[in-house]
Formats: structure tokens, sequence, C-alpha cells
């Protein structure tokens, strides 16, 4: 799960000085979809994961909006397209200083592809991406504005 290992890496690479003891990055209610392209043609080896993200950190000592906008940052370059509230949160405060927070990233998704190879099967997280075409009847037009047919 290539999205969960980057985001593990971006709350780590932050400067929030994190102990790595004290993060956790896992996800919960998963399922997979098969043949999501091409539901009626069989040998498409592509899927998706869907799940929630969730990642919890104890002993926080620090703004926890600022963890915030470390998981919306790479929230923006990871899961483009979400939708504007999909990151909720539950926080016990400790002391005066120092809480534990767990986050919830709803809805996230990774495109997985199975391509068979003369030493067995390689599996690969296809890149999401980084923008919605804009539809209009001559065909789809990118936010740049060419015209695709």
């Amino acid at each position: 799960m290539q999205k969960l290992t980057s985001l593990r890496a971006a709350l780590l690479d932050s400067g929030l000085d994190l102990d790595t003891k004290n993060l956790t990055v896992m996800a919960k209610g998963g399922k997979v979809t098969s043949h999501y392209q091409r539901p009626n043609e069989r040998g498409n080896n592509k899927f998706k994961m869907h799940y929630d993200a969730q990642v919890f950190v104890m002993n926080f000592v620090g703004e926890v909006s600022a963890l915030a906008h470390i998981i919306n940052q790479w929230l923006d370059d990871n899961q483009p397209n979400h939708a504007p509230d999909i990151i909720h949160y539950e926080l016990d405060i400790l002391d005066h200083d120092t809480v534990d927070v767990l986050f919830t990233i709803k809805g996230i998704t990774e495109t997985i592809t199975a391509s068979e190879t003369t030493d067995g099967t390689l599996i690969g997280s296809c890149k999401d991406p980084l923008t919605d075409p804009i539809y209009r009847k001559e065909g789809i037009v990118e936010l740049n504005g060419d015209i695709k047919q």
C-alpha cells in the first residue's frame, strides 16, 4: 500500500519531530474492486483498493493543526479530487502540552495492476490523475484548455 507508506514518510519528514514508536499508520474498512475498468472482460488485471487511512500519534507535543496541515498537503498530492471534508480526528488531551490524536482520512483509493513476466507476477500501483477533466459536448477539455476527442 504505497499511499500509506508515503503518508507515514511525509509525517516523519515533516520536521514535527515525531517518534516512530508513537506513530501508527493503518488502513481500516478496506475492500477490493476487481476488474473495475472493464467488468465484463476476463483477464483485466487491474483492481482498486478502497480504505480509510488512519494516523494515530501518541504523546504528541505541539499544534495538532500542524499535523492536520501535513496530512492535508499529503492528501492534495496523493488523492487528487478528494472531497474537502474527508479528514476527521479524535483527540485525547493527556496534559497541558501532550495529546493522543487519531486522524481518519475517508475514501482513499489505490489502483493496482498485475503484469505477468517471465519471473512471475509484477504488482504495481498506478498514479492517480492530478486533475479532473472538464466534460463538454465537443469532447473532454483539460484545465489547460486543450480539447481531446
